[in-house]
């Protein structure tokens, strides 16, 4: 009888040592994927740290655009004012000039 419960006690000895074996791995196995989340969560961070940035710089590059386009636009005009200035006064002194061909007003 004895040797049937030293078995016994054994095998549950063994079964103890699987089941503390299977613990700590599951336990190392969650710290892995606990710093891995921390790591994405900083990553995450990072990046959207990096996409303001992104979007700042493009809301300046469009507003530099806006800027410029208006320049464009005053500048179409204001050439325009003078072609028509140029011809008041061409015509007035009973010149003859060219017209040059119109520019892109698509802008």
């Amino acid at each position: 009888m004895e040797n049937l419960t030293e078995v016994r006690i054994k095998r549950a000895e063994q079964d103890i040592e699987t089941l503390r074996t299977t613990q700590s791995a599951l336990l190392d196995h969650d710290d892995r994927i606990y710093r891995t989340l921390v790591e994405t969560r900083n990553i995450a961070l990072e990046n959207r740290t990096r996409l303001e940035r992104v979007e700042d710089r493009l809301k300046l590059v469009e507003d530099v655009v806006l800027e410029n386009r208006a320049m464009i636009l005053e500048n179409r005009a204001m050439i325009r004012e003078i072609h028509a200035i140029v011809l008041s006064i061409a015509d007035h002194l009973d010149l003859t000039l060219e017209t040059p061909l119109p520019d892109d007003q698509s802008g």
